[in-house]
C-alpha cells in the first residue's frame, strides 16, 4: 500500500496533467509554457524518503524529484543534488559557449568551474515552510565570477561579481493542500532552473531582479490554471493570490515591449500590496565577503 505522502504527490501530478490538457488552458498557457510544462512533467519522479533523507529511484540523469512534506518535518538531501543534471549541464555549456571562443574552451570553462565548486557545502536540509503550497528548491554553489572570468581568459571585463550555478531541483508541495496552479507553478521554476543554471549576480538588486524575473512567469501560469478551475474567470477563490499577482503584473507592463519585464517599480507595488513575491532568501553581500575572504593572494 503506498504511503500517503507517494499517494498525495500521484494524486496532484495527475491533476495537473489533466487540467494542462483542457483546451481552454491550452490556449491560455500558449504553446511555448505548456511545451515546458509537458517537458518537466515527463521527467518527474517521486521521491523516496526513507530514513529520514531525500532520494530518488531510478534516477536516468534528467529526472526531477517531488516530495510532499508537511510544516514540521526536516529531512536530508541525497548526494544526487550535489551535481547538476545533464540537461543543466548542457545548458552551462551554451552559456559558456557564448563566453568562450569555442565549444571546446566552454567544456574546458565548465571543468574548472565544477572543479572549483567541489568541496563547497550545500543546502543539505528541506522544510516545509508555514504559509507556502509549495516550492521548488534547487542547491547551488557560489564562485567568485571576477577571478573566474580572468583565469579562464574570457576575453572580456566581467560585469558581474558572483556566479551562481543551480544543481538538480526538487519540487516541494504541501501535504494536503496543493492543487493544480500550484503545481503548475512549481513546474515552470523547474524549467528555469534547467534552462538558466548559471545566474550572474553584481548587487542585491540584481538578485532581485533575477527572483523577480523567474516569478513572473510561474504565476502567470498559475494564474491561467487557477482561472481555469474558476470557470474561466478571475472571480472565485484564489488562495495563493496568483490571479491578482498575475493581474498587478500585467497592468503595471501595459504598454511594455514585455509583459513579463522585472523592475524595481513593478517589485515595490507587490511589496506595497503585502504580497511577499519573492521566497528565495540569499544575502549578496556576505556571499561576496566570503567569496573575496577565500581568494587566493596572487
Amino acid at each position: 500500500m503506498p504511503n500517503p505522502r507517494y499517494r498525495f504527490v500521484e494524486q496532484q501530478l495527475a491533476a495537473v496533467e489533466t487540467t494542462l490538457a483542457t483546451p481552454a488552458v491550452r490556449q491560455a498557457l500558449g504553446e511555448t509554457l505548456l511545451s515546458g510544462l509537458n517537458d518537466v512533467l515527463g521527467h518527474l519522479t517521486i521521491a523516496n524518503t526513507r530514513g529520514g533523507v531525500i532520494t530518488i529511484p531510478d534516477d536516468d540523469g534528467d529526472t526531477i524529484p517531488v516530495v510532499a512534506l508537511s510544516t514540521g518535518d526536516n529531512f536530508l538531501l541525497g548526494p544526487e543534488f550535489t551535481t547538476p543534471t545533464n540537461r543543466q549541464r548542457a545548458s552551462r555549456i551554451r552559456t559558456f559557449t557564448e563566453w568562450a571562443p569555442g565549444l571546446g574552451d566552454a567544456v574546458i570553462m565548465d571543468r574548472e568551474f565544477t572543479i572549483r565548486g567541489q568541496g563547497q557545502s550545500f543546502t543539505q536540509r528541506v522544510t516545509m515552510p508555514g504559509q507556502t503550497g509549495a516550492r521548488t528548491m534547487a542547491p547551488a554553489m557560489m564562485l567568485d565570477f571576477e577571478e573566474m572570468a580572468r583565469d579562464c581568459q574570457l576575453g572580456f571585463p566581467p560585469s558581474a561579481l558572483i556566479a551562481k550555478f543551480l544543481m538538480r531541483p526538487l519540487v516541494v508541495l504541501r501535504m494536503g493542500s496543493a492543487a493544480p496552479d500550484v503545481t503548475s507553478h512549481e513546474l515552470t521554476h523547474v524549467t528555469q532552473k534547467i534552462v538558466r543554471p548559471v545566474r550572474l549576480y553584481s548587487s542585491q538588486q540584481d538578485v532581485q531582479m533575477d527572483a523577480l524575473a523567474d516569478e513572473l512567469p510561474a504565476y502567470g501560469g498559475g494564474a491561467e490554471v487557477r482561472r481555469s478551475m474558476n470557470g474561466g474567470t478571475s472571480a472565485g477563490p484564489d488562495p495563493y493570490r496568483q490571479i491578482e499577482a498575475d493581474t498587478l503584473r500585467t497592468r503595471h507592463n501595459r504598454g511594455t515591449s514585455d509583459p513579463f519585464a522585472a523592475s524595481p517599480e513593478l517589485l515595490d507595488r507587490y511589496t506595497r500590496r503585502g504580497m511577499p513575491i519573492l521566497h528565495e532568501h540569499f544575502d549578496f553581500d556576505m556571499a561576496l565577503a566570503a567569496i573575496q575572504a577565500a581568494r587566493q593572494p596572487r
